[in-house]
């Protein structure tokens, strides 16, 4: 697992080096929360080098049938899929699905809502996110 944060880490500082934030992300917004689904904190920090950013990566297991709220996220994003069946709409894009050991990247500033495709297993993933410094990282939308 270490190996892989490393590696996870590696992939986010890069996404992070091409990608901008919005313009407005940092007005206030109402702030997202995933309902339903059980978080595990594994590790939130600065994002070294980079000291107005840091970075969060989490566990999230969703129940069977779990659909999130629609949103959109400040800065960089990648859901690697531990376990199940990832599903996700983007606005203006065909839905896509991921299974167990691929990876989403999550685009910046695009309204989404994800859930997990089975109505018979939880789905895992291991979520890592990266942002600007006392700024949040999901934005609720009504797309």
């Amino acid at each position: 697992m270490n190996r892989f944060l490393s590696t996870a880490g590696c992939i986010a500082a890069a996404a992070f080096v091409s990608c901008a934030v919005p313009a407005g992300a940092a007005d206030p917004k109402q702030v997202y929360v995933s309902p339903g689904s059980e978080r595990k904190p594994i590790f939130t920090g600065p994002l070294h080098g980079v000291e107005t950013h840091h970075i969060t990566v989490e566990e999230f297991t969703f129940p069977p049938g779990w659909v999130g709220g629609k949103h959109y996220h400040t800065g960089p994003v990648f859901v690697y899929i531990l376990d199940g069946e990832f599903g996700v709409s983007e606005k203006g894009s065909a839905d896509q699905k991921f299974g167990s050991g691929a990876l989403y990247r999550e685009p910046i500033g695009t309204p989404m809502q994800a859930r997990n495709l089975s109505a018979s297993r939880p789905l895992k993933v291991l979520l890592i996110q990266i942002g600007r410094k006392g700024e949040p990282l999901m934005i609720k939308t009504d797309y």
